[in-house]
């Protein structure tokens, strides 16, 4: 669980409570796609509810760059990114990447268009690993009976069955959607979480 892991590791709390993985999901998330310490303290309030003032978003952003030193350095790279194409592992193309061209009182300077070249290839490789997998739930949705597939929400495709039919049902989209992302990421693993319930909220 990598939420529960930055809040031991970045907020040190050894063993976290709800509200502890709260936060350090949504340092996750803020922190992954650019924010610096400013934005995440605004994140947090708008977004979470959660209000902190800035040193301790600070503190939290060094621990978090401190402790995730691939995803900074990735992070970094980015922000000198300078190609104006980016093309996701199954070709899919977004235009408009890199650096653009800004008038300012000193002429035209070139400025970092950072937060889309941070989230594009991640959440661009991601709709890659989803697109295949809703394929792959069409292609084979014989092989649940009475399967049908009612929406896709993020990262989670919602399906429904007979209750009958669930607990396998529940574990062959969790096949399918591994079998979908893992060539997509190399060594890292793949992992994949199954609810079954009477609505969607589980």
């Amino acid at each position: 669980d990598l939420h529960r892991i930055t809040a031991q590791e970045v907020l040190n709390v050894a063993d976290p409570t709800k509200e502890a993985r709260t936060l350090a999901k949504a340092i996750n998330f803020g922190l992954l796609f650019g924010c610096g310490a400013k934005t995440l303290r605004e994140q947090l309030a708008s977004n979470w509810g959660i209000i902190l003032p800035l040193e301790k978003c600070e503190e939290m952003h060094h621990a978090w760059t401190t402790k995730y030193q691939g995803v900074a350095a990735y992070l970094d790279r980015q922000k000198e990114a300078s190609n104006p194409v980016w093309t996701s592992p199954w070709g899919r193309r977004r235009l408009g990447m890199g650096k653009i061209q800004v008038m300012t009182q000193w002429g035209p300077r070139f400025v970092s268009q950072f937060n889309k070249n941070a989230n594009t290839p991640i959440q661009g490789t991601c709709a890659d690993g989803m697109k295949k997998a809703i394929a792959e739930v069409y292609r084979r949705r014989n092989e649940v009976p009475g399967m049908k597939m009612l929406m896709v929400v993020h990262d989670e495709i919602v399906l429904a069955c007979p209750p009958f039919y669930a607990p396998y049902c529940a574990k062959w989209l969790e096949q399918i959607m591994i079998g979908a992302m893992q060539p997509l990421l190399g060594e890292v693993p793949c992992e994949v979480e199954s609810k079954i319930g009477d609505t969607w909220g589980g």
